[in-house]
């Protein structure tokens, strides 16, 4: 609950911001959204229950097993991410809803990253990635580009995008909307996650903290799906795609 002297003070900073007098006041230090936990019935099943999850959240459920065939994902081999997106766009418009990209699933994206990586790893005398020829691949292996990669370097290559992730991440969240995350995973090290497993994966930012310099992330495993904390430069050098729920041509105001 508010405090009551709270108000006055918001509408004088209100006040102040239209006139001029003030910068806009910086985010608070974590926001976090109650998301329900939905978990993955199938080792490769994180796209489906990422997204039920979603749905869930919006109060359209959709079971994970029916965004499992509806998508196309397979019990042991998981997801085209793009092309499950793509698959379960008529499914999700009869709900009046649409994922909206604000980093979309695109190998150009991805290579673009990889030569920036490489560029720094000549600068350092460090092990370059193996680049295939993105003329000739529609997608791209995630785990095989990045797996590989100094974390560190990883880092810097993707310091520019750094800004308009968190920005995005602090936005969406402050409008109650959890973020479908694409990541590669085993590069950064992370709780419960081997190195070895290096690999595309789906799950969701529910949250931040720290104005933003820290993600709040919960994945489709695990008993409860618990919420875990990781540096938004770690979350933003894995991150190969992010999208959020809203909602359909019905749902928009004119």
């Amino acid at each position: 609950m508010r405090h009551p002297s709270a108000a006055p003070a918001a509408l004088l900073a209100a006040a102040l911001l239209a006139a001029g007098c003030a910068s806009p006041p910086p985010p608070p230090e974590r926001a976090l959204l109650d998301v329900p936990p939905v978990v993955q019935k199938e080792p490769a099943y994180c796209a489906p229950a990422t997204l039920a999850r979603a749905l869930a959240f919006a109060d359209r459920p959709v079971p994970q097993d029916i965004l499992a065939v509806y998508g196309g994902s397979k019990a042991r081999q998981g997801s085209d991410v793009d092309a499950f997106y793509r698959a379960l766009a008529p499914l999700l418009g009869q709900k009046d809803l649409r994922l909206r990209p604000i980093v979309s699933v695109d190998p150009i994206r991805a290579f673009s990253l990889a030569r920036a990586y490489n560029r720094l790893a000549r600068a350092n005398g460090r092990p370059r990635l193996r680049i295939p020829d993105e003329f000739a691949s529609a997608s791209v292996d995630l785990g095989s580009l990045f797996g590989h990669a100094d974390p560190a370097l990883l880092r810097q290559a993707a310091a520019p995008r750094l800004p308009a992730f968190e920005e995005n991440v602090v936005r969406e969240i402050a409008a109650g909307r959890p973020l479908l995350w694409g990541v590669v995973l085993g590069v950064v090290p992370e709780p419960n996650v081997e190195e070895r497993s290096r690999a595309g994966h789906l799950r969701l930012i529910v949250g931040y903290a720290n104005g933003g310099a820290t993600v709040l992330y919960s994945d489709p495993w695990g008993p409860d799906c618990p919420v875990k904390r990781m540096a938004s430069a770690d979350a933003c050098a894995i991150t190969q795609s992010l999208h959020v729920l809203e909602p359909g041509a019905r749902g928009k105001r004119p």
